[in-house]
């Protein structure tokens, strides 16, 4: 009887506490996160994925002001929203598990401090609404 109450709390214990995130892209976290810490005027803020390739020529100025991408949050559907900045998320970094990496070069972002940049760079549009 006690082993297969071990087991059961084993099972419950993998299955509730989520190893490191309840996201499956934490890059976006990495973003919305920074865009938020960023945002000193208040309103709601996300962080817009912006493709290198397929946006290559689309700045997070004119991605920021698409009509079409608010439709989404029925609550700023009729909000304006602008672009307060843009980010390069790094992939492929190093992570570490807790505990470890000390002294070592983990995950990496890049602030641009504009929303008009072009081509590949920005990987995440920081939008405002208000």
């Amino acid at each position: 009887m006690m082993k297969i109450v071990g087991i059961l709390v084993v099972c419950f214990i993998t299955d509730v506490v989520p190893a490191e995130s309840d996201y499956s892209n934490y890059y976006d976290e990495i973003a919305q996160a920074s865009c938020t810490a960023m945002n000193s005027a208040g309103g709601w803020m996300y962080a817009v994925r912006r493709d290198c390739y397929g946006d290559g020529y689309r700045t997070c100025e004119v991605i920021c002001q698409n009509p079409h991408m608010k439709k989404y949050d029925p609550q700023v559907a009729q909000r304006r929203m602008i672009c307060i900045n843009s980010l390069r998320v790094y992939e492929n970094r190093p992570q570490f598990a807790h505990g470890t990496g000390y002294g070592k070069l983990g995950l990496k972002t890049y602030r641009y401090n504009t929303c008009i940049r072009k081509g590949c760079g920005p990987n995440y549009c920081c939008c405002r609404t208000f």
